[in-house]
């Protein structure tokens, strides 16, 4: 199994068009050496990835989809954890799996480059250090899927609401601050966790507790103008658009920005809210993961959903790995790069064979580079010729 995965993760890095092509020998479409009888058969490949499965499957019901994940992410999640504290601001949001099968909690978000797909929910610290480092996560699988009954105070939020007191649960009451976006946000969900000593900053809907009056105001773009509530503030700016912005740490303060005018044909400062500027900061850690997985995707179409749930979150441990590796290393490191040393070293662990052909491959192409190649003995043969001639008609 352990071969089985680091060819998976081998197949994000080369992309072909099909499974079989990696086994293939022909000059022009032909995978790399690792895809070979010797580390893997083809059938052999072929057969564990279609039986793949994540959990027990007597366990399974057909009508609970987590069934056929819950062991798998259990486990996952219980790791993610304790390797690292998210620390005091930490961002949620989803992230969307391409996937275009029949699937009743298929989403369709117009937003996203993939479009049509399974939704993810991810909880990603903003710490630089931890860039694109997924501290937890849940999958979308329909309405009233989230239960947080066990936390007092709880009854009265809608599911987007329950999703972020659901994936924050065991981080409540220590004074921390969740960055949302405005599918999340509500000034009830602020207030309740303000009960529960946990701050929020994101921009919110202005159907989600704005007052009407604040929302009628008439500003000229680059104007601002909040409006308060106990702790709980609101900020509207004039951009191009209205942006609202609310938060329950933050107060009311302003950072002098450049921005170019076009009119003026100038660069201007302006005054713009540093609620704005802090959500925009921050909002992009979940964002990060995606940018660093996406090159490098091993998921491939599939009927059976829960494989390409399954490999994507496998995909997104390997990237903890690689920021926990950074973080301890205190040196930056690719994702191909770390994924091929990854690879090499699961494959050298758990396969002798493998080692090797890595040596023999290693010796050939050192006694290959150390023989002078037939353009060079071709140069110097010419060289000879033309001193031989050049002498001749001296002579």
């Amino acid at each position: 199994m352990y071969v089985f995965i680091a060819l998976v993760l081998m197949q994000g890095l080369i992309h072909l068009p099909h499974l079989s092509d990696y086994w293939r020998k022909d000059f022009l479409l032909a995978g790399p050496q690792v895809f070979s009888a010797t580390i893997m058969s083809r059938d052999r490949f072929l057969s564990i990835m279609k039986f793949l499965r994540f959990s027990d499957p007597k366990a399974t019901d057909p009508s609970r989809p987590m069934t056929r994940l819950a062991m798998f992410f259990a486990f996952i999640k219980e790791n993610t954890m304790i390797a690292i504290d998210p620390g005091e601001t930490f961002a949620l949001d989803e992230c969307l799996m391409l996937y275009k099968g029949r699937l009743h909690f298929k989403q369709y978000i117009k937003s996203k480059r993939s479009r049509f797909g399974i939704k993810l929910f991810a909880l990603c610290p903003r710490d630089p250090k931890f860039r694109g480092y997924t501290y937890s996560f849940a999958l979308y699988i329909g309405r009233d899927i989230y239960n947080v009954a066990h936390i007092p105070g709880t009854d009265a939020l809608s599911m987007s609401e329950r999703v972020v007191v659901y994936m924050q649960s065991n981080l409540l009451d220590e004074g921390r601050e969740v960055i949302l976006d405005n599918w999340y946000v509500s000034v009830r969900l602020v207030e309740f966790l303000l009960t529960r000593n946990t701050y929020v900053t994101g921009k919110i809907r202005t159907n989600r507790g704005v007052p009407s009056e604040f929302t009628q105001l008439q500003l000229k773009k680059g104007q601002s103008c909040f409006i308060r509530k106990g702790d709980v503030l609101i900020v509207r700016y004039k951009d191009k658009k209205d942006v609202y912005v609310i938060t329950s740490k933050l107060t009311a303060d302003f950072v002098q920005k450049d921005q170019y005018s076009v009119v003026d044909k100038r660069v201007v400062v302006l005054q713009k809210p540093s609620h704005v500027d802090h959500y925009n900061s921050n909002m992009g850690a979940v964002d990060a993961t995606d940018q660093d997985m996406e090159p490098y995707n091993a998921a491939r179409k599939s009927y059976a959903w829960f494989k390409k749930v399954g490999i994507h979150v496998l995909q997104r441990m390997v990237l903890n790995a690689k920021v926990l590796y950074s973080v301890t290393n205190k040196r930056k490191v690719d994702m191909k790069d770390f994924t091929l040393q990854l690879c090499d070293e699961i494959l050298a662990k758990h396969l002798s064979d493998y080692t090797a052909m890595r040596d023999q491959h290693k010796n050939a192409k050192r006694q290959k580079l150390s023989e002078p190649s037939t353009s060079r003995l071709a140069g110097h043969e010419l060289v000879r010729h033309e001193t031989q001639m050049l002498g001749m008609l001296q002579h």
